[in-house]
């Protein structure tokens, strides 16, 4: 009566399991010890399930293999007896706490944080000891050695599997900047689950400057890691520093682009921000001069702040230097970008300076400079001063007078003293009696 009773509840218990287990396994790769979460508290039951015919010794009764458990913790492990869940079935599954308890026989130690394998014919894999369930463990993950690279230099290429089995290889990829392939690489992971290369930036297939990406991915192809890396090349790189001038204002930013050219630059007051607008031939860098009294980003105390950086709308890196009176960044795009917005807390566009009372600023000295340098047309500088004697940022009526005919040219000795006054040899009042000269012969219009 009692074998009556009990037998269908056995059969129900073994079918349950043997169909969860199915269900579980079904996209499962043979010989993967799975765990049935990726991540556990302190203290859980963890429920490892495996499906390996070559375990399935004995046809005629269950059998019970041993896979080891190990931890970040406890890299010595500990063996899992695993039972079969029917005879024959080849499909075997076991329990194993995961306990903060070094001593304990029956658990394998873990602290929080650790990364938590089974180990079954040279297959790995992992879950993760996280009492907040804030993350799952990232499946494969690649890095360079650095993040910018020169023409002949050698990228080293590294990085690590979370699970999976170390007899599949790594595929890896480089993507040029207009999107496409230019090599491909078969790697074979070590028995700890790493892999690394060499890759040669020689040669015809690295012909433009700009961002190169990394793919990698083990196993399923469509879960892949990234990564990205800028690359310069001599043929690439613009050798004249260009300028142009913000839209609506006298001033003139001072840039170069690697790959391309910049067709327009925004300012926008509510946000403290310039917005640049350029046609890339292929990704690279663009590196902006932004005078300090022009636009700036500091802190509520007065403290330097980072700029924010946006490109195409997405939040993006920068390095910058920075000198007495200006910041300078150097922004990474890619191939397909179109605009890039610097955004800081100060955007002042016409700020009222009395020549009397303070110095002319700096960023006026930058477009004499310019000028002086041919690094900015004639016109432009003079409908820039046109503008600022306009607009009252700077006063020239009580400076002396000439009576001389209004000149075909400008004559050198006020491009010159522009220039001098740039290198601050000589003095504001010299530099505005140039300016004055040409208001009174009616080359700037006021």
């Amino acid at each position: 009566m009692m074998c009556g009773v009990r037998l269908p509840l056995i059969l129900g218990i073994i079918i349950t399991v043997t169909f969860f287990s199915s269900m579980q396994l079904a996209s499962a790769a043979e010989g993967l010890a799975m765990w049935d979460k990726k991540y556990y508290q302190i203290g859980e039951w963890a429920t490892v399930t495996l499906q390996d015919s070559q375990k399935n010794v004995f046809n005629v009764v269950i059998d019970e293999p041993y896979i080891l458990i190990t931890s970040d913790s406890d890299r010595k492990g500990i063996p899992l007896r695993l039972i079969e869940t029917e005879i024959n079935s080849g499909i075997f599954i076991g329990k194993i706490r995961l306990s903060s308890d070094s001593d304990s026989k029956d658990s394998v130690f873990v602290k929080e944080g650790d990364g938590v394998y089974s180990h079954n014919r040279g297959y790995l894999r992992s879950a993760k000891v996280d009492s907040r369930n804030g993350f799952d463990v990232l499946p494969i993950l690649v890095t360079t050695d650095k993040s910018s690279y020169n023409s002949g230099d050698v990228v080293t290429v590294s990085g690590s599997l979370s699970d999976g089995n170390p007899r599949t290889p790594v595929n890896l990829s480089v993507i040029d900047p207009n999107g496409k392939i230019i090599l491909s690489q078969i790697i074979k992971p070590s028995y700890v689950l790493r892999f690394d290369s060499e890759i040669k930036t020689n040669g015809a297939m690295w012909k433009n400057s700009g961002n190169y990406k990394i793919e990698a991915w083990h196993e399923n192809e469509f879960v892949k890691a990234q990564t990205v890396f800028s690359f310069n090349t001599s043929n690439d790189l613009e050798d004249t520093t260009k300028s142009i001038q913000v839209l609506g204002s006298p001033f003139f930013i001072e840039y170069s682009i690697t790959s391309g050219y910049v067709t327009l630059v925004r300012p926008v007051l509510e946000s403290n921000s310039l917005q640049f607008s350029f046609i890339p031939k292929s990704g690279g860098h663009l590196t902006v001069k932004l005078p300090q009294n022009f636009i700036d980003a500091k802190t509520l105390s007065g403290a330097q702040d980072d700029f924010a950086v946006f490109v195409d709308g997405k939040p993006g890196e920068h390095i910058e230097m920075t000198s007495a009176n200006e910041r300078t960044l150097s922004i990474p795009y890619g191939y397909r970008a179109k605009h890039i917005e610097i955004q800081g807390t100060f955007l002042e566009i016409n700020p009222r300076i009395e020549s009397g009372e303070s110095t002319i600023p700096g960023w006026i000295r930058n477009n004499a400079e310019w000028w002086s340098k041919g690094l900015i047309e004639e016109h432009d500088f003079l409908s820039g001063m046109q503008f600022l004697i306009n607009q009252g940022i700077i006063h020239v009526q009580d400076l002396p007078g000439t009576s001389e005919p209004v000149p075909a040219k400008i004559p050198n000795w006020v491009k010159d003293t522009a220039g001098w006054w740039a290198s601050e040899k000589v003095s504001d009042q010299d530099f505005l009696l140039g300016i004055g000269y040409l208001v009174d012969n009616g080359v700037i219009k006021i």
